[in-house]
């Protein structure tokens, strides 16, 4: 189901409401089922702002915070999206992943059912949720997550594009597009698919090109913040068909690859606030 989104003070509210079944969100991947109609409400939350409440902060975000009222109706499941790799000896991760919860009267943990990208809660409470792993309980040396990479074309003198590399977290990707509007490129985003294989989390990744490019910084770390966002730029002289792709700094295995076409290397449309069109 497509959300009904207000805004206000910067703050966007997605709406749903829903007959008995089982459905998802196309904005946020949120899934829940009900025997009856139900209306939800639920926004994006910045995790930092519950870092205070995680037991001495040995715990770590495993998808996005959001605040979810339950407006009418009664939900038998919902499930929380998020970005964790289950497969190989990752597996134990399953038992060490909790939902904080956020009321008045303070916080508390709570276990969940873990899918392949969703963790499931049965005849949920609602408040404030986070989705978190312990690093307590970990015995593998690093967690690996399903990734994004997002590819903004932020300049045509030069060509400049910015390469982004994140989890594959609805909120942060609201976070970045929500950045690149406020600076004009709302029709400069290249949709070139996402990592196939999970990567580390915390470990370096270095951009390259096939052609004659300035890219800087050219190592990327695949890091969880919703505060400053994580990118490289990479700079060509002239508009070319080019190839970009992501390799680990370890082995120097490929993980993402994109072929950028000269074409896409002008904006066609008038950007946000700006009277000029550039044509190819």
């Amino acid at each position: 189901m497509d959300p009904e989104v207000s805004t206000e003070k910067r703050v966007s509210t997605c709406s749903l409401s829903s007959p008995a079944g089982r459905y998802e969100c196309s904005e946020s991947g949120l899934r829940w089922s009900c025997a009856g109609q139900v209306t939800l409400q639920y926004r994006f939350t910045d995790w930092h702002l519950l870092a205070g409440e995680l037991p001495h902060m040995q715990y770590r975000p495993a998808g996005p915070s959001m605040d979810i009222k339950l407006i009418s109706g009664e939900l038998q499941e919902i499930h929380l999206p998020h970005f964790l790799c289950l497969g190989g000896s990752q597996s134990c991760l399953k038992d060490s992943v909790m939902v904080l919860h956020k009321q008045d009267s303070g916080v508390c943990l709570e276990k969940c059912e873990l899918s392949r990208f969703h963790a499931r809660l049965v005849n949920p409470s609602f408040s404030l949720l986070g989705l978190f792993y312990s690093l307590i309980s970990l015995v593998i040396p690093g967690i690996k997550i399903h990734a994004d990479v997002q590819l903004y074309l932020s300049s045509t003198v030069p060509f400049t594009f910015r390469t982004y590399l994140l989890p594959a977290d609805a909120h942060l990707r609201m976070l970045l597009k929500e950045q690149e509007l406020e600076e004009g490129f709302r029709d400069a985003m290249l949709a070139k698919g996402r990592p196939e294989n999970p990567l580390q989390m915390k470990e370096f990744y270095v951009l390259k090109t096939d052609c004659d490019a300035s890219i800087c910084p050219g190592e990327l770390s695949l890091r969880y913040s919703d505060i400053v966002p994580n990118f490289s730029e990479v700079h060509l002289s002239e508009a070319v068909d080019f190839k970009m792709e992501l390799l680990s700094s370890v082995d120097h295995q490929q993980h993402w690859e994109a072929t950028i076409w000269k074409n896409e290397c002008f904006w066609e449309k008038s950007q946000q606030g700006g009277e000029s069109t550039l044509d190819a």
